[in-house]
């Protein structure tokens, strides 16, 4: 039976942003090291996009 690890819904821009995302990118690193070795792992989309602050 297929179970989903992670289910992020987003971030969108804010002051906390980078450390959301960051943070979120680590949970979801142990989750996967600590699935089963012969696993398949299926991902669908993902992006990160960057705005950067104006000048």
């Amino acid at each position: 039976m297929n179970r989903t690890i992670v289910d992020f819904e987003g971030v969108y821009g804010g002051v906390q942003s980078r450390e959301i995302v960051l943070r979120m990118l680590k949970e979801a690193l142990a989750l996967v090291e600590n699935t089963h070795p012969q696993s398949a792992l299926v991902c669908s989309s993902f992006r990160i996009e960057e705005e950067p602050p104006e000048a």
